[in-house]
């Protein structure tokens, strides 16, 4: 499955059924390769997609389930977008 949606990442995260698909891999696969590829994807838009109702879910548990270097590139986004909005 992870294969299918890889380059779609970001758009499943923000869809309302493709975040919960999204959700699953996370919390059975999300350190295998083909997942870890496809949670990169979301992850390189975890400023973005934080504010996505759905995708927020998604990024929650990849925070939960995920590697020590996920979880640390989640926060150091989230941590430079704070950053970035306090200085606007």
């Amino acid at each position: 499955i992870a294969e299918e949606l890889r380059g779609q990442g970001a758009e499943m995260a923000r869809h309302r059924f493709g975040c919960r698909i999204l959700c699953r891999l996370v919390e059975q696969w999300s350190t295998k390769d083909g997942s870890a590829s496809l949670m990169e994807e979301v992850i390189g838009e975890a400023d973005a997609l934080c504010r996505n109702k759905m995708a927020r879910h998604v990024l929650k548990l990849i925070l939960e389930h995920g590697s020590a270097a996920q979880r640390a590139r989640i926060a150091h986004s989230l941590h430079i977008d704070v950053l970035n909005k306090a200085g606007q």
